[in-house]
């Protein structure tokens, strides 16, 4: 199969963008997952920073019922 250099040029620069934008998805998570530990008072990774965060909306609610 024969590619011309426009063709080329296409897939090329799709493959780059697909890679650019599961890079650019990675560093969003690790983001959010970093704040959400520093958040919860220390950099505690981005598991335990959801458990926290669901441990504090649970007393809230406590209070408010």
């Amino acid at each position: 199969m024969v590619h011309t250099s426009m063709e080329t040029i296409a897939i090329v620069s799709f493959i780059l963008s697909a890679i650019s934008i599961f890079i650019a998805s990675g560093l969003k998570l690790y983001s959010v997952a970093y704040d959400r530990g520093y958040q919860n008072g220390k950099h505690c990774g981005f598991t335990e920073g959801l458990y926290r965060k669901q441990e504090r909306r649970n007393r809230q609610n406590e209070f408010v019922v």
